[in-house]
């Protein structure tokens, strides 16, 4: 997969490439690994929310920060704060 303008040296990459390995040209991208490429931007959204249907967590509340910030977790629940 290539990013970027459709340049002439993009052009002779290409040809150099195909030179050497079997390659097919597919167009331009709409998807990969799971995100939505447009033209000006990559929408992660799709994997998003597959990620959250996924583990059962379509019905939560979304919140900004879910605790206070600073603090190291530990298993002993002996929080500390930074």
């Amino acid at each position: 997969m290539y990013l970027g303008q459709i340049s002439k040296l993009f052009k002779k990459l290409k040809n150099q490439l195909n030179s050497r390995f079997r390659m097919k040209d597919l167009g331009p991208v709409a998807w990969y690994l799971g995100m939505q490429i447009t033209r000006d931007r990559i929408n992660q959204s799709t994997c998003i929310k597959r990620a959250i249907e996924d583990r059962d967590m379509v019905s939560c509340n979304p919140v900004s920060t879910p605790m206070d910030a600073g603090y190291i977790l530990r298993k002993d629940g002996e929080n500390l704060k930074t």
